[in-house]
C-alpha cells in the first residue's frame, strides 16, 4: 500500500498531461510503500466458512428454509447449508421443524426465534379479527426483511385492475 494518492492520480491522467520527465516507473514508485500482506486474515477452513454462513442465515432470516438459501444465490444451493444446519441441530444450537405455513420443506431456527413465533401466534389467536393501526407494520418491497415476493408468495389482490405487487422500487 502507498501513503499518498499522487502515483494514482498520475496514472489516471492521460499520457500527454503527465508531468514532464516522469516515466511510468517513476510515477508508481512515488511515496512511501508498506507491506500489508501480513495484516490480512488467513483464510478460514471450509468447515468454519460453512458454519459461519449457516449462522449468518439464521441471524438474517430467523427461519432458514430452502427458499431463503435460494434467495441468497449461494454456490452449491441448499444441500451444503442443510448439512451444517442439521449438525447445528444435533449439537442443540438450532431447531428443525415446520414453523411457517407456506414455506415448503424443513425449516431451521434458533430456539429464541421459535419462541418468538409462538408468542406471536398466541397473541394472534387471542386478538379480535379487527386490525388496529398499531398492529400494522410497513416495510419497503425492497427491504431484505420483507419476506413477500422472495420467500413467501404475495397476498392475493382482490382488485384485478391493480398491478400485482413486485419486489421493485416504487
Amino acid at each position: 500500500t502507498n501513503d499518498t494518492f499522487g502515483p494514482l492520480r498520475d496514472l489516471a491522467r492521460p499520457a500527454r498531461r503527465r508531468r514532464r520527465g516522469r516515466t511510468l516507473t517513476s510515477v508508481t514508485a512515488g511515496g512511501r510503500w508498506s507491506l500489508v500482506s501480513g495484516l490480512a486474515a488467513k483464510e478460514a477452513s471450509p468447515t468454519r466458512q460453512a458454519v459461519a454462513r449457516a449462522r449468518l442465515l439464521l441471524d438474517r432470516y430467523g427461519i432458514v428454509s430452502r427458499k431463503a438459501v435460494q434467495s441468497e444465490g449461494l454456490s452449491g444451493g441448499f444441500g451444503p447449508i442443510y448439512k451444517v444446519l442439521r449438525e447445528l441441530e444435533e449439537q442443540g444450537r438450532s431447531r428443525r421443524g415446520y414453523f411457517v405455513d407456506g414455506l415448503p420443506g424443513a425449516q431451521f431456527a434458533y430456539a429464541g426465534a421459535v419462541d418468538r413465533l409462538r408468542d406471536c401466534r398466541d397473541e394472534a389467536e387471542e386478538r379480535d379479527a379487527v386490525v388496529k393501526t398499531d398492529n400494522i407494520v410497513t416495510l419497503s418491497a425492497m427491504d431484505p426483511a420483507n419476506p413477500f415476493g422472495a420467500l413467501v408468495p404475495w397476498p392475493d389482490v382482490r382488485d384485478s385492475q391493480r398491478a400485482k405487487p413486485r419486489r421493485v422500487a416504487g
